[in-house]
């Protein structure tokens, strides 16, 4: 079993395939645009919460972004509102 398990990578593969930059991202999850860059760069490790907020930009759960066998959406899937 590998445990190594590249965030960054993974992050850049899905906000990528999705569509957005990393300005949009950052703006779709609440977090600054530097806070993006770093984590894909594996510059620095995001907390769980900073990881749920930057996954909620990409309307992704945190066990899909961490099941590496699963196949990814390339297109967020659209929140659904109650009106």
């Amino acid at each position: 079993m590998d445990l190594k398990f590249d965030i960054g990578a993974r992050l850049n593969a899905m906000r990528s395939a999705a569509g957005f930059s990393q300005r949009q991202l950052a703006e779709r999850a609440g977090v600054p645009h530097a806070q993006i860059s770093n984590v894909e760069t594996n510059k620095v490790s995001p907390s769980v919460a900073t990881t749920r907020k930057i996954l909620n930009g990409l309307v992704v759960g945190i066990s899909d972004f961490f099941a590496p066998e699963r196949s990814h959406p390339k297109v967020p899937f659209l929140a659904l509102t109650s009106e």
